[in-house]
C-alpha cells in the first residue's frame, strides 16, 4: 500500500492512474525551465529580446529581472519542482524536512548573492517568502514528533499517568509555544510580503503613468 495514502493498494487503477500523471508531469516540469531558457537566451543573443514584438509576446518572461538574470524564471520553476520533487521522495519525513530545509537555504543565498529583480521591492518580498517557508519547514520538523528528550517514544493521550503524565504535558505546552510562535512570524511576514506588493503595485502603476506621459509628451 501506498506510504503517503495507506488506503490506496499499489498498482491497482487509482495508483496506475497516478503513475501515469507522474510520468507525463516531470518531463514537462523538467522541459519548461529549459525551453524558457532557451527562448530567452536566444533572443537575447539574437539581440532581439527587447523589441516591441518580442516584448508583446514574452516580456512577461523577462522585463522584471535585471540585464544579467533575463533567464531567471528558469530559476524560479525549477526552483518550485525540486521543492516538490523532495515531498514525493520515498524517504522519511523528517529527512524530506532536513532537505527542503537545506534546499531553501541554498536558495536564499543564491537570491541574496544575485538580486534577480529590477525592482528592490520584489527582491525583498522574494526573500521573505523563502524565509516564511523554511521558518514553516522547521516549525513542522519540530513539532513531529517530539521534541523533548523524555516524551520521545510516548504516545501521549489521556491513558497516560504519572511522570508520563508531566513528560506529555511539557511536550504539548512546548509544542503549543511553538505554534504561537510560527503564527506570529507567519503572520509578521504576511504583514511585510502584502506592505512590499502594495509598494510594487504603487511604483508600477506610478512608472506607468510616467511612460504614458512622456509618450504624449514627445
Amino acid at each position: 500500500y501506498l506510504d503517503a495514502s495507506p488506503a490506496v493498494q499499489c498498482w491497482t487503477g487509482m495508483h496506475i492512474a497516478m503513475v501515469v500523471v507522474a510520468a507525463l508531469y516531470i518531463p514537462l516540469a523538467v522541459a519548461f525551465p529549459i525551453i524558457t531558457w532557451r527562448l530567452v537566451t536566444r533572443q537575447l543573443r539574437a539581440g532581439t529580446l527587447h523589441e516591441s514584438e518580442s516584448m508583446e509576446q514574452w516580456g512577461f518572461l523577462h522585463s522584471m529581472f535585471e540585464s544579467r538574470y533575463k533567464w531567471w524564471t528558469s530559476m524560479l520553476l525549477l526552483r518550485r519542482f525540486s521543492v516538490s520533487l523532495i515531498s514525493v521522495l520515498s524517504i522519511p519525513v523528517l529527512a524530506q524536512a532536513a532537505i527542503t530545509v537545506v534546499v531553501l537555504t541554498s536558495l536564499l543565498a543564491v537570491h541574496v548573492f544575485t538580486k534577480p529583480f529590477v525592482s528592490a521591492t520584489v527582491d525583498v518580498l522574494d526573500f521573505a517568502a523563502l524565509c516564511g517557508l523554511i521558518v514553516y519547514t522547521i516549525s513542522g520538523m519540530l513539532m513531529w514528533p517530539s521534541i523533548t528528550a523524555q516524551a520521545q517514544g510516548l504516545l501521549c493521550s489521556n491513558q497516560v499517568t504519572g511522570l508520563e503524565e508531566e513528560w506529555c504535558q511539557g511536550e504539548t505546552a512546548l509544542k503549543e509555544h511553538i505554534a504561537i510562535a510560527t503564527a506570529i512570524g507567519v503572520a509578521v511576514l504576511m504583514a511585510i510580503a502584502g506592505f512590499l506588493t502594495y509598494q510594487f503595485v504603487t511604483e508600477t502603476r506610478d512608472g506607468a503613468r510616467a511612460y504614458q506621459s512622456a509618450l504624449e509628451l514627445f
